[in-house]
């Protein structure tokens, strides 16, 4: 399997909330296991991403990135 986001990664994870396959930089915590970046973002688990919505992500997620490490 390879990442929903980056589909460059082969992974073994995968969200719990919606099942897509997802690498360890594009998974966050939740209450029970780990969530990818459209359910935290609230996107329908149905609702498929468009190349928009995962450019979307992945920019948010480098932003994320950068404030982390300062």
């Amino acid at each position: 399997m390879t990442c929903t986001f980056h589909p460059d990664r082969e992974t073994l994870l995968g969200c719990t909330r919606c099942g897509r396959s997802a690498c360890p930089d594009c998974l966050r915590d939740a209450p029970v296991g780990q969530h990818c970046l459209a359910c935290v973002r609230g996107l329908s688990p149905e609702q498929p991403l468009t190349a928009s919505d995962v450019r979307l992500l992945v920019a948010g997620q480098r932003r994320a990135q950068r404030a982390r490490t300062g």
